[in-house]
Formats: structure tokens, sequence, C-alpha cells
């Protein structure tokens, strides 16, 4: 459970859904948001307020992590693009509301 929390994960689950063996009693995410520079914590896409600097951030994530691999160029450009591209599809094609 120690990860799912650390990455903001039941931040975001519906109440009503039952957590076993519990439901964490505090957001390990929300207590040290950014403080991992290799995790980039799970956030809710606002379909009125798109956060431009997401894939960004996810693919300085991935740069950190693969920064000894010759081809790191290469992988993040192709990576920033399916994060853009699946962002981008979230607000142009989804008609499921978003916020709640």
């Amino acid at each position: 459970m120690g990860y799912p929390n650390r990455a903001g994960f039941f931040d975001h689950l519906a109440g009503p859904i039952e957590v076993l063996p519990w439901r964490p009693t505090f957001s390990a995410a929300a207590v040290n948001r950014g403080g991992n520079a290799g995790l980039v914590e799970i956030v809710r896409i606002n379909k009125d307020h798109r956060d431009t600097t997401l894939p960004g951030r996810l693919v300085e994530a991935l740069r950190r992590a693969c920064s000894s691999r010759a081809e790191v160029s290469e992988l993040t450009n192709a990576v920033w693009t399916i994060f853009a591209d699946l962002i981008d599809n979230v607000f142009s094609h989804s008609r499921t509301p978003l916020d709640g």
C-alpha cells in the first residue's frame, strides 16, 4: 500500500470503493508532493483547466530514470509525444465528465 499511497492513487479513488485490508489514513502524496524527482504523483485531469506542464514532468522523471542510456534523448522525445497525445485525446475525444 505504500507505493500507491505515495503516488496518490488513493487520493483519486472514489470513497465508496472498499480497500482491503484498509484505506490509508493519510495521503503520503499530499505530505511529500514533489519530494521525489523520480516519481510523478497521480493527478486528476481537469476538463476545465489543462495542465500543460504534465507531459514535461512525466518526461523529466523518465529522463532522470534513464539518464545512463545512450538513446535517452530519442526516448524522451518519443515519450513526450506519446504522453502529450494521450492527454490531448482526453480533452479531444472523451465525453466522460472528468471532474468527479
